[in-house]
């Protein structure tokens, strides 16, 4: 006799690139918990745990194109079950407890068209987070790109700037 398994699956809008080399072909499982900042494993695994089932996986969709893959999760899957349970429980028990928060990642040099600036600016995990201020505290800012010559420089967010935009201070003749 047949019997059918339900799974539990996370369902995930994704980029293009992370659609690709994440999710997709490029990627897979491994992918997703090796490299896993925003916490994707244990959650789907705290899912599958509430609803009793096993973890199937992710069903990305692909933000730009509306694609959509599937990233399965291995079968045998107690070890990384019973590691990111672990994970969410322990970081639930430092909030309840308030821990002293520490850092779990660290900036990085600025380029500028494949040179150093001397400037030091988020990575792009921190970038994102939602207590990105609070974190890095009082130093960090949010400016222009200081090295741009460009109209409308991209935003950066600035740990340290050792070496900011010289503004033109020629004079006009006047």
């Amino acid at each position: 006799m047949l019997r059918l398994i339900t799974k539990i699956w996370d369902i995930k809008s994704a980029s293009p690139y992370s659609f690709e080399h994440k999710f997709g072909e490029k990627g897979g499982f491994n992918e997703v918990v090796n490299n896993d900042s925003f916490g994707y494993a244990s959650q789907g695994f705290l899912y599958a745990e509430g609803m009793g089932k096993p973890f199937g996986g992710w069903i990305a969709i692909n933000k730009s194109t509306g694609e959509w893959t599937v990233c399965e999760a291995p079968d045998f899957q107690e070890d990384h079950k019973n590691k990111y349970i672990k994970v969410a429980t322990d970081n639930y028990t430092a909030l309840k407890n308030k821990t002293e928060f520490q850092k779990c990642f660290d900036d990085v040099a600025e380029t500028f068209r494949g040179k150093p600036t001397g400037n030091r600016t988020l990575g792009t995990v921190c970038s994102f987070c939602a207590y990105k201020v609070p974190c890095w505290g009082d130093g960090l800012q949010h400016l222009p790109q200081q090295q741009s010559k460009g109209k409308n420089p991209k935003w950066v967010w600035y740990t340290a700037v050792t070496n900011p935009k010289q503004e033109n201070t020629e004079s006009s003749g006047e």
